[in-house]
């Protein structure tokens, strides 16, 4: 249980990391091409 809740955070932290990243580049190329690779 722990370990789920612990793996949720970590996807949810991965995830706005790539949105600010995107948000910063402004390049919407590479929000796809992080898209793609995170699934």
């Amino acid at each position: 249980m722990k370990t789920n809740v612990f793996f949720k955070a970590v996807v949810m932290v991965a995830v706005v990391m790539a949105s600010v990243m995107s948000a910063n580049a402004g390049n919407p190329t590479n929000y796809v091409k992080n898209d793609e690779m995170n699934g």
